[in-house]
């Protein structure tokens, strides 16, 4: 039922030629004085369908694991479902589900989103291949592909339906079938190893499913299903599947009463074997779905420790502060401006301190302008014992700007000019130790995007593409909080 991806043209003419073959071998013509029959019955079961006119792909029985994956793919709304490699969820989602809502003209337009665009004209072009030539359609429902070649990814049929096929990223914006807006976008396994582990990608396909496909959904039942493995704890879908109004579901291969997802075709043996010959790591990863933090990493997702924000009233605060990472830029390119602003916790949860309780963050791409506006914003929502900021060659410039503004509200911000004699890795790479016991812990609050992007920072600390401005203002406020900046480097106060 599993179906190798094509990865070029030649290959894709291979599978097509593969699927014609298969459907010569399985599909044969059924008896014509049974079509009205048929023809309503696989109307009324989709399984019936799928097993009837796809001999080829469905070759065993239909394990209870496909029906609730087809289940919970089908609820209107977002749905995010991991399920282990190879266990066809591609094939019954993607492949056999849209086509079916094609043949009965069930949902007018469908979207397929591959990672590139070449990938979605594959998965689409195997989807033509059976209206075009699968006997057992053919002779039951007629010639239904109406206009659209297999190499253009988009195409039209007899029953009024449009199949589109799209890489992620790409403009989905007022794409309509006629009057019909999609009604039905499967993302297929967008993710891959390398995109994982940028957070600025995982960033941008997840703004891309929330802000351009689903607004772009039929209002009334549009179905947003992402379906795929979970590769990473920092990945797109993992993400989604924690975002509240997600429809998450999540299967492994073998399941807590050690019994396989689906024991047709992956009885324990084989699975078994499978888990030796992968190892550990790759097997938890891609069959069941729990994947483990790197064991190298400085910083790793068990170290993340969080607290309420109404536990701050039972602590023992004993102070506050701030500390600034400014930038020029304002470009994804370049760096982040980050403010962290940290509460300092003589006595927390019935325990001794101190404990540093990251209250607020700010990390983003943005102006000068709305970095001072959140300088001025923590000053007087916390009031600050001391505010740090970077000094490194231009920085000192940003001076003059704060007095300018200090002068309009009438303050002074009790900043203190920090520049650093050791490196940004060995100032970062200190704060381990406290992550690690829980001495160091950040406000849950995961629609908070600045908190999520300083954590995701310090989770991809020891990634070239991944930016580290947010856990450096971290470390220059816990470095003003110990009093211990003449060891890190050389603070100044300013007057």
């Amino acid at each position: 039922m599993q179906v190798k991806r094509p990865r070029t043209r030649k290959e894709l003419l291979e599978k097509l030629e593969g699927i014609r073959q298969a459907m010569r071998a399985h599909a044969s013509t059924l008896p014509p004085d049974e079509v009205k029959e048929r023809r309503a019955r696989a109307a009324a079961d989709p399984w019936f369908f799928f097993h009837t006119y796809l001999p080829h792909y469905f070759t065993q029985d239909t394990p209870q694991f496909h029906k609730d994956l087809l289940t919970e793919a089908n609820k209107p709304g977002i749905n995010a479902l991991a399920a282990p490699r190879g266990f066809a969820k591609s094939t019954l989602v993607t492949t056999a589900e849209t086509l079916r809502r094609v043949v009965f003209g069930i949902t007018p337009f469908q979207i397929i989103v591959k990672e590139t665009k070449d990938a979605a004209v594959d998965e689409v072009a195997a989807i033509q291949v059976e209206l075009e030539e699968n006997p057992r359609l053919v002779a039951d429902f007629g010639q239904m592909k109406k206009r659209g070649d297999w190499e253009d990814g988009d195409f039209t049929t007899t029953t009024g339906c449009r199949v589109l096929g799209l890489g992620t990223g790409q403009s989905i914006r007022g794409k309509k079938h006629r009057q019909h807006r999609p009604g039905r976008v499967v993302v297929d396994d967008p993710e891959k190893d390398k995109s994982v582990k940028n957070p600025r990608l995982v960033k941008e396909r997840i703004d891309w499913i929330l802000q351009a496909v689903f607004p772009s959904l039929d209002p009334d039942d549009g179905i947003l299903t992402w379906i795929g493995t979970l590769i990473s704890r920092r990945g797109g879908l993992a993400i989604l599947q924690k975002r509240e109004g997600v429809n998450a579901h999540t299967w492994s291969a073998i399941d807590k009463l050690g019994k396989s997802l689906w024991d047709k075709r992956f009885p324990l043996e084989r699975l078994k074997k499978i888990r030796a010959t992968v190892g550990s790591k790759a097997w938890r990863t891609e069959y069941q779905n729990e994947p483990a933090d790197d064991p190298d990493a400085t910083f790793q997702e068990h170290m993340i420790h969080r607290f309420k924000r109404e536990e701050v009233a039972t602590a023992k605060i004993a102070a506050v502060f701030a500390a600034a990472d400014p930038s020029l830029e304002s470009t994804t390119k370049h760096d982040c401006k980050a403010v962290t602003t940290l509460l300092v916790a003589s006595e927390f949860r019935g325990l001794q301190g101190p404990f540093y309780l990251v209250v607020r963050a700010f990390v983003r791409h943005t102006t000068l302008e709305k970095f001072f506006a959140e300088l001025f914003h923590v000053f007087f929502l916390y009031k600050p014992t001391r505010m740090g900021l970077e000094t490194q060659s231009w920085q000192k410039l940003l001076l003059n700007d704060i007095r300018r503004i200090e002068g309009t509200k009438g303050v002074r911000l009790p900043l203190v000019g920090m520049t650093h004699s050791v490196s940004k890795e060995g100032r970062i790479g200190r704060l381990q130790p406290l992550m690690e016991r829980g001495a160091l812990l950040f406000l849950d609050d995961p629609d908070d995007m600045d908190l999520n992007e300083l954590i995701e920072q310090f989770l991809g600390f020891d990634e070239p593409a991944v930016k580290d401005d947010g856990p450096d203002s971290c470390e220059m406020a816990i470095a003003l909080a110990e009093g211990n900046s003449r060891k890190i480097g050389k603070a100044r106060v300013w007057r």
